[in-house]
């Protein structure tokens, strides 16, 4: 077991879990970049996210991470890698060359993200904190392809079908560093990249 794997799953393991939805079924993990992320923690997921998408940075110019908890591994990542750094909000700036996305969250939100800082020619490596339903990931992914290229997707986590759903409806292949999931009450890491590779 690599360090930063240990670190992630120690971390990981840890966190609390609530539940979303109108109907408060979805188990929803608390994880570290929305409750208490010590260092070591940043250093392992900047460590394990730069090794999983070395290819992809290598092609990239611009890293995009996406409100709220994806802006910290994109951050890490841009910086890690010395590439630029765009970033989609939730906040409508209302001017005409912004790009709008709209999408449902695992628990059944309805949003609407928005973009402004990206350029014509822009190779984009996208990076967020986890996939689950997929479809924050399938709405960025799609709207991004029709003015840029998208060179990969890589998130900390993932848990569900999402990514499966992602790599069907856009052609991209997600990365993720772990796969989750919620058992008896309790965050568990069920397996690491490669291993969890599709």
């Amino acid at each position: 077991m690599k360090n930063w794997e240990r670190t992630i799953r120690e971390e990981t393991e840890k966190c609390k879990v609530t539940t979303l939805g109108e109907d408060k079924r979805y188990p929803y993990a608390i994880l570290p970049l929305e409750s208490r992320a010590n260092p070591k923690y940043l250093n392992a997921i900047t460590s394990g996210l730069t090794s999983m998408l070395a290819k992809e940075i290598k092609k990239a110019n611009v890293i995009v991470g996406i409100e709220a908890k994806g802006f910290f591994p994109s951050v890490l990542v841009a910086k890690d890698s010395r590439k630029k750094l765009v970033v989609i909000r939730k906040r409508d700036y209302k001017i005409p060359d912004q790009v709008v996305f709209e999408h449902e969250t695992a628990y059944g939100k309805k949003e609407s993200l928005y973009c402004v800082g990206l350029e014509k020619g822009d190779k984009i490596l996208i990076v967020d904190d986890i996939i689950s339903s997929g479809d924050t990931a399938k709405a960025v992914i799609n709207e991004l392809k029709k003015k840029h290229k998208v060179v990969g997707i890589g998130t900390l986590y993932d848990r569900g079908d999402g990514r499966k759903i992602v790599k069907r409806e856009t052609g991209i292949s997600p990365k993720s560093l772990a796969t989750i999931d919620v058992v008896n009450g309790k965050v568990k890491v069920l397996r690491f990249y490669p291993e969890n590779n599709l």
